[in-house]
């Protein structure tokens, strides 16, 4: 199983994200599960300008864990995005990662 490099897994409620998740910044995180000591992806996501809130719109949802990365820019964002989406396959991604709005980055895995 390929190593997602961020941070966690932790539980996905308000509290929890609001302790690690700290500071405003453009970022990626991976929802899911975890079983006895491996956690696995269900969905993979980004927030172009502000992680912790982005993740406060899942708790209360269907996932019950997620996992987080600060970068330094959108473009490392949307990359690290692209790549973990490719590696797992999440099954609740039904399309490949969006570009940011505005740009014209191109994924680098499959250059889409």
């Amino acid at each position: 199983m390929p190593s997602s490099g961020l941070y966690g897994s932790y539980p996905l409620t308000a509290k929890k994200n609001d302790e690690v998740v700290k500071g405003i910044s453009a970022g990626v995180y991976t929802l899911g599960y975890k079983k006895e000591e491996s956690f696995y992806t269900q969905y993979v996501g980004r927030s172009d300008s502000d992680l912790n809130d982005r993740l406060h719109d899942y708790v209360d949802s269907k996932y019950e864990r997620f996992k987080y990365g600060f970068y330094n820019s959108i473009e490392d964002a949307f990359k690290k995005e692209c790549s973990l989406y490719h590696d797992f396959n999440p099954k609740d991604n039904s399309i490949h990662p969006d570009r940011p709005n505005g740009t014209n980055y191109i994924c680098p895995v499959c250059e889409t």
